[in-house]
């Protein structure tokens, strides 16, 4: 079938346009109505911040959907196409130019945050001194040894990937190096992304307007912000990944497959569900199947085997769901026997507070492609369900196995956008309000800005500089015990305690 037939398909319902307009009329009306509420929520169930920024967000979301229904209305009664007819493709080489140069802008924006940050004592054991310890350690023959909280990484977390950034962290042994190859890494995601948008959505420019969201996305800055974590090679080799499989190129998305799993124990969760996927979805039986079971035996064999044996008791991740039971039979028996208690827990108001953070820089397009955003649904889970509040935020880097999962399903939700905006003038218009929705809500979190739930970002202290000056003096074959502020300065030792 060909374009110009396609268009005329869905021209002809021009009543699944009429219903989806009054849809998306109603709830951007119902989002500004509740954006005028004096209080959205108790005082007690989120803070005063987080009741200003919800504020913002449903005055953002209102007036993204009364754009939507605006423009369903006018593709039903008016034909516009020649306003907006695009046909040229931007070149490989070019496009790969341009986003690379995006990606550095991004790393060098957030590289040069993340320096002042750590420069100005503001950057903390939790966990920049801990990466860099274990680093310094396995160049030095120790592999994995730190003093903080373990004996060993592995018996924190399960992440022999940290082999990888201590190749250019030989190159310049210091935490700088770390932070900047974060924002590097995080910043190279937009690649994959405008591929498979390009590619699933045959316009440049939808492509280039997804892109730029992802760069702008709140949450993304905030994962570049926050230290160094190790999970967030996670984050560009998931997008690849799908990016590999949209394209059949099932042996290139098991290599980047492989990244997740080699970064954190939990990450094998959602590797699981892209097995699910797979076989479900994408009718792919054996890859689905090999990838479902792999990714379920490495969260097994390494949350419940080999962390206890190397930290000679279990994780105290599992602390944080000390509230479904003692043990994981018990947290699994309240889960299918007390489906209310964990419904009231995850719709409390900070965690669907939560929720709105994640989908609305990108106009909860990613609800039109259910099945990809299925692909996110073991982190939501595991974050959801955690006491520790900073799980359910978008401050940290918890969101590394959502993150990916969200553009990848906003691309296809984007797509379904289309049937619902046949005209190619319309769809164009709202790929392009991608832009300033996505800036709008950059704004409104800006990672750039100081934080009430992050430690402080720009502020140095009165003396900063007799600080250095003790740093300097303390011997490297010291044994030290500090401060969270002060370790990850002093974390090229073999002996640092908080």
């Amino acid at each position: 079938m060909s374009v110009h037939q396609a268009t005329e398909k869905q021209r002809g319902r021009p009543y699944v346009r009429l219903i989806w307009g009054l849809v998306m009329l109603a709830l951007g009306i119902l989002a500004l109505w509740l954006a005028r509420g004096s209080q959205l929520w108790p005082a007690e169930a989120l803070f005063p911040w987080q009741q200003e920024r919800l504020r913002l967000y449903l005055q953002l979301t209102g007036f993204w959907f009364l754009f939507l229904a605006l423009l369903a209305a006018l593709s039903t009664l008016f034909t516009f196409d020649h306003l907006l007819s695009i046909h040229s493709r931007v070149t490989s080489r070019r496009a790969l130019f341009i986003l690379i140069s995006l990606a550095l802008v991004f790393a060098t924006a957030y590289g040069t945050m993340a320096v002042i940050r750590h420069l100005r004592f503001n950057s903390t054991a939790y966990d920049l001194a801990i990466h860099e310890q274990a680093i310094w350690s396995t160049l030095h023959g120790r592999p994995f040894a730190t003093s903080l909280e373990v004996d060993n990484y592995l018996a924190d977390h399960f992440g022999p990937f940290l082999i990888v950034p201590m190749i250019p962290y030989t190159l310049y042994q210091s935490p700088l190096t770390l932070v900047v190859l974060q924002a590097l890494v995080l910043g190279l995601g937009a690649i994959p992304v405008f591929r498979l948008a390009q590619r699933k959505l045959s316009s440049d420019l939808m492509a280039w307007a997804i892109a730029i969201a992802y760069l702008l996305y709140p949450a993304l800055g905030f994962l570049a912000r926050f230290d160094f974590h190790l999970e967030i090679f996670a984050v560009p080799a998931f997008l690849a990944a799908f990016d590999a499989l949209d394209r059949d190129r099932w042996g290139t998305a098991t290599i980047w497959l492989l990244i997740p799993l080699l970064c954190k124990e939990n990450l094998g969760l959602t590797v699981a569900a892209w097995g699910l996927y797979a076989l479900l979805v994408r009718r792919k039986p054996s890859w689905g199947v090999a990838w479902l079971l792999v990714g379920l035996a490495q969260f097994w064999f390494t949350s419940f085997l080999l962390i206890p044996a190397l930290r000679g008791q279990s994780s105290d991740t599992l602390m944080r769901y000390a509230w479904l039971g003692d043990s994981p039979p018990e947290m699994i028996e309240t889960l299918l026997t007390s489906p209310g208690q964990v419904w009231a827990r995850v719709t409390s108001a900070r965690r669907l507070f939560y929720l709105v953070q994640l989908l609305a820089p990108i106009g909860f397009l990613s609800l039109l492609g259910p099945c990809e955003l299925a692909l996110a649904v073991p982190g939501l889970v595991v974050n959801l369900l955690s006491m520790s509040r900073p799980q359910s935020t978008i401050f940290f880097q918890y969101t590394v196995p959502v993150l990916p999962s969200v553009f990848i399903s906003a691309v296809w939700g984007t797509a379904h956008l289309k049937r619902l905006l046949p005209g190619p003038w319309a769809w164009h218009l709202a790929g392009l309000a991608l832009i300033p929705l996505s800036l709008t809500a950059f704004l409104i979190e800006n990672p750039f800005r100081e934080q009430p739930p992050l430690p402080s970002l720009w502020e140095e202290m009165e003396n900063a500089g007799a600080v250095r000056q003790a740093l300097e003096m303390i011997p490297a074959e010291s044994t030290v015990v500090t401060t969270n502020t002060y370790a990850a300065h002093l974390a090229q030792r073999s002996g640092i305690y908080i």
